[in-house]
């Protein structure tokens, strides 16, 4: 009898032992299966997110059509197009740029207060234009800069507007240095248009995404979006001569690479067809 009890007890304890390790077997692998779950959606959560704010921020520059106004750089040699320090080169630590991954730049300008310069000239190291013909004159403190179009290019200024006479206004300030060009040619200088804001989207050293908004070289917002990036690729396709497609690459950390395509409602023009508007 305490033989065949012994050999029940030695069955049951397999029995028990082959059930427990069974079990064990399936929660492990449900638990894996949640854990993958949890990821991909993690991830597809990443990645349309980012694709949202990079569309948005492609989209603010469908009222434009200003050459340079739009710039895609490249986090490891974050300069701009006039060969000066782009806004985040500044930046040190876990919010520097991820190199090898682009930052896609905008200067949003307000059409609205657009205006001929009728004059422009240099006083005390600062630069003067008075500006006519705006279907709006721009209160003191509405724009923290302003952007003036003339034969060389585009030059970026700050100062205050100040009204004059017959729905004029002068604006003193000085050139800055940024995304645009500070050297503004005075004699050139045909066309005036305030920024409304201007801003970068990147991904920093720790695989976030960060909006950043500056004026010239310096930064007055920095904030996190989303985490979970590995680098970002932006190409600017021309399709015809009054197309332009975007390709975005979002390359995430722990899935594949998502790929889309944003249709800009407007190409860049020429620098002539906008002085001679």
């Amino acid at each position: 009898m305490r033989g065949y009890s012994l050999i029940e007890c030695i069955c049951s304890l397999c029995i028990v032992g082959l059930l427990t390790a069974g079990i064990a077997h399936l929660v492990h692998r449900s638990s894996s299966t949640l854990g993958a779950i949890s990821t991909t959606l993690e991830q597809r959560f990443t990645m349309t997110k980012a694709g949202i704010v990079l569309s948005a921020a492609l989209a603010a520059h469908e009222r434009m059509h200003l050459p340079d106004v739009v710039t895609i750089t490249n986090g490891s040699a974050p300069n701009t197009r006039h060969g000066g320090l782009h806004p985040v080169a500044a930046l040190k630590g876990n919010t520097r740029p991820r190199t090898n991954s682009a930052i896609l730049s905008i200067v949003e300008v307000a059409p609205r207060f657009r205006g001929r310069i009728t004059k422009s000239s240099f006083s005390d190291q600062s630069i003067n234009i008075d500006v006519c013909d705006s279907s709006a004159i721009p209160g003191p403190n509405t724009f923290r800069s302003h952007v003036a179009i003339g034969l060389a290019g585009l030059c970026q200024l700050t100062g205050t507007p100040e009204r004059t006479y017959g729905g004029c206004f002068t604006l003193t300030g000085k050139a800055v240095q940024g995304l645009l060009s500070s050297e503004c040619a005075i004699n050139s200088l045909l066309e005036y248009i305030p920024v409304s804001r201007e801003f970068s989207v990147y991904v920093d050293a720790t695989g976030e995404l960060r909006l950043i908004s500056h004026v010239g070289q310096r930064i007055i917002e920095n904030q996190p979006i989303v985490r979970g990036l590995r680098s970002i690729d932006i190409n600017a396709l021309s399709v015809s001569s009054k197309g332009l497609i975007y390709r975005l690459d979002l390359n995430a950390t722990a899935t594949r690479s998502h790929r889309f395509y944003w249709a800009a409602g407007l190409t860049m023009g020429s620098l002539w067809n906008e002085v001679l508007l």
